[in-house]
């Protein structure tokens, strides 16, 4: 019941072992029926450690917002998990964090943001609607391309709106990480645990403005 993904559930009936991180992930795969034709092994990540051993310094005088959206969802590809991806709210959410953090920057004079666009094709190949808004705007940056975790270390905060394997990477940095929460939100539990690492944003209750 808590692997809900279907390639997941595929990836059991195909092999014999299965390599997943942490011990939470190997314990819902072995909820699962499936895991009496195949081993469950609880490893770590190569790629998290090597960012988590990174030293970043942050003595800039203007600070560096790093924004990490999702891509929208379009009715275009199964999702295992209820309720399903809303674009109008992350439409929503997404104008709230980047016209707020705007405000800020404009006010304050003391930092500049970059925006990390989803390499995937959004909205048929197109930016979020909203991104023609920000074409000129002093202190904004919009990333197309580019490796994320190489961002990190030229940034001092970092901001996500799905909670995915970016999460995972950005705190496995020492920098602060702002995470929306309440459109796709986690178990109460998994939430406590992690509100521990990360400042949680919540929809009509947290706006910038």
């Amino acid at each position: 019941k808590r692997i809900t993904q279907r390639r997941d559930l595929m990836d059991m009936r195909s092999t014999s072992h299965l390599l997943v991180y942490g011990e939470g992930c190997r314990k819902a795969f072995e909820s699962s029926i499936l895991s009496r034709q195949c081993k469950i092994k609880s490893i770590g990540s190569i790629k998290l450690d090597d960012i988590s051993a990174k030293k970043i310094k942050s003595n800039r005088d203007r600070k560096r917002v790093l924004y990490v959206i999702t891509n929208y969802y379009e009715n275009a590809w199964y999702c295992g998990f209820t309720p399903p991806f809303n674009d109008i709210k992350y439409y929503i959410e997404q104008c709230n964090i980047v016209f707020g953090l705007i405000k800020i920057i404009e006010n304050t004079n003391k930092a500049e943001m970059t925006i990390q666009l989803h390499p995937g094709a959004n909205l048929h190949g197109k930016d979020p609607p909203w991104v023609d808004e920000l074409e000129n705007k002093k202190n904004i940056h919009l990333n197309r391309e580019g490796n994320f975790v190489k961002m990190l270390d030229k940034h001092d905060v970092v901001i996500v709106d799905c909670l995915t394997t970016t999460l995972l990477e950005a705190i496995s940095t020492k920098l602060p990480v702002f995470a929306l929460t309440s459109i796709i939100s986690p178990p109460l539990h998994e939430l406590t645990i992690l509100e521990e690492r990360v400042t949680r944003l919540v929809c009509q209750d947290w706006r910038l403005a």
